[in-house]
């Protein structure tokens, strides 16, 4: 009877410590992710996708998810005491662990929200909470962008349009075209240089075969002086390269070039150049000169007045095939967290206190610029401290800006305008108080030291003009250093 009363005990003592061990939970949530990164910067969806995986706490086969249930909220303590007072799913009967829609409260832009979630599995038990998870928000719309895009006065004259005059398309490849330049006055005339177009993928295009080239102090052209005559003798096409012509001794207000045989073919012939510029005493005397032709074809970009946009003297300007624009500030004590929201056209690298933020390359991506805008969101609350404190960004050309060049390879064409840049920094105090810095008119702009860069024809960089501490507070900006000039976007959102 001792013995019976013993085993029975034994009995119960393991059927007791069986159902106590039957029922945890065997599923747990983890990787927690939204819009599929994990703790993400930047999202700009109104109702982003919260999505899981799951990861079995024991060997048992069979596993499901039967329900969900979610928690956001605004604080991470607030998580951490399971409230979530943004959005609180509830038990939702669902097998769903992906891309589930955020369904709370409105988010906010630039704000920081955590997150977690538990499961039901087929067995009916539940997991304990996932390890918290964040995601801070973009700017949802235009409105919440304080910042004005900003850019450098002259910058354009390094960014300009790839396409030039072009006549009427001609059957008979015999037809006579012209195009002239009026100086506005009569000028000694030293030289005439003539750069031809790049269109299509084909260098030269619409360079006639024949042609001639004169000046005259009349716009009629009865009386005119001969700079070059290719009218009976073939000019072979220069591709991408400039054709120059000398004269001596010469004066004239208006410069001609007529095309006596049309480039092209198949009843499908062209008249086109990109630049004509007239020098005298080694300037460029044409510049913004008026430009009249015989007929034209203005759409889809062409512009006859193109053909002057070259500047009177482009050594004397300032280089701005690259940009350096900085920004000192000050921050009080007690900030929590400060989060810079930037994009540049077409490629920046962001520095504060002379520091590179982000490992990211050729940022922002590229895209049809006039219908959209990429940005990059970072946080750089440990690059800040107390204090003073600088912002530096360097801006180069990549697919947004590409001129013509007749010594390096660069594919195609193409310009958005110039390079241009747009920061808003989000700054954070433990007060719950919020100060906002945009780029305006107070930042600073000058030439970077990047005096070529193009996608396809590379790179050149000279030290020599990169500022040392350009990109650190109590940096003394010197002559070369102006105020930034406000811009309009590129076009996109």
């Amino acid at each position: 009877m001792f013995h019976s009363k013993r085993y029975f005990i034994v009995i119960l003592l393991l059927l007791s410590s069986s159902f106590c061990f039957a029922t945890p939970a065997a599923l747990k949530p983890v990787d927690l992710k939204c819009e599929l990164f994990y703790n993400p910067l930047g999202i700009d969806v109104a109702h982003p996708g919260l999505s899981y995986t799951l990861s079995a706490e024991n060997s048992k086969r069979g596993l499901k998810q039967l329900a969900y249930q979610i928690l956001v909220a605004d604080t991470e303590l607030s998580l951490k005491n399971d409230k979530g007072n943004l959005w609180n799913s509830g038990k939702v009967a669902s097998s769903q662990m992906a891309y589930i829609s955020y369904m709370g409260q409105p988010l906010k832009s630039g704000k920081k929200y955590w997150w977690k979630v538990r499961v039901w599995d087929n067995n009916g038990a539940v997991s304990g909470w996932s390890n918290a998870a964040s995601f801070t928000m973009g700017l949802l719309t235009a409105k919440d962008w304080v910042a004005n895009w900003i850019t450098a006065a002259g910058a354009e004259k390094f960014s300009l349009s790839p396409f030039g005059y072009r006549a009427k398309s001609a059957a008979s490849q015999t037809t006579t075209k012209w195009v002239q330049v009026d100086l506005k006055k009569i000028s000694p005339i030293s030289s005439i240089r003539i750069t031809p177009m790049f269109f299509e993928d084909r260098a030269g295009y619409g360079f006639p075969s024949n042609f001639k080239v004169e000046i005259a102090d009349e716009e009629d052209f009865k009386k005119a002086t001969m700079v070059a005559d290719y009218s009976k003798r073939a000019f072979n096409n220069p591709g991408w390269k400039p054709v120059s012509f000398s004269i001596k001794n010469a004066t004239g207000r208006f410069v001609r070039i007529t095309a006596n045989k049309l480039w092209g073919w198949e009843q499908n012939y062209q008249f086109a150049l990109r630049q004509v510029e007239v020098f005298s005493n080694g300037k460029n005397i044409a510049s913004g000169s008026p430009v009249q032709a015989l007929d034209n074809n203005e759409a889809n970009g062409w512009d006859k007045q193109n053909l002057t946009d070259e500047p009177l003297d482009r050594s004397a300007l300032p280089n701005y095939s690259s940009m350096a624009l900085r920004k000192d500030f000050s921050i009080n004590k007690g900030l929590s967290r400060a989060v810079i929201f930037v994009s540049g056209m077409s490629e920046f690298e962001l520095s504060i206190n002379g520091q590179k933020v982000g490992e990211d390359l050729l940022n922002p991506g590229w895209t049809d610029y006039k219908k959209t805008i990429l940005y990059s969101t970072y946080d750089v609350t440990a690059k800040l401290k107390a204090g003073n404190n600088a912002i530096g960004i360097i801006l180069g050309n990549g697919m947004y800006n590409i001129q013509p060049d007749s010594v390096r390879y660069v594919k195609f064409l193409n310009s958005f305008g110039p390079l241009k840049a747009i920061a808003q920094l989000r700054l954070e105090y433990a007060d719950g108080t919020v100060k906002t810095i945009g780029t305006d008119k107070t930042w600073q702009v000058a030439p970077g030291p990047i005096t070529y860069s193009n996608m396809f024809g590379g790179e050149d960089y000279n030290a020599n003009l990169e500022a040392a501490g350009w990109n650190k507070s109590g940096f003394k900006a010197g002559k070369n250093w102006k105020s930034a000039a406000l811009s309009s976007g590129p076009g996109g959102g």
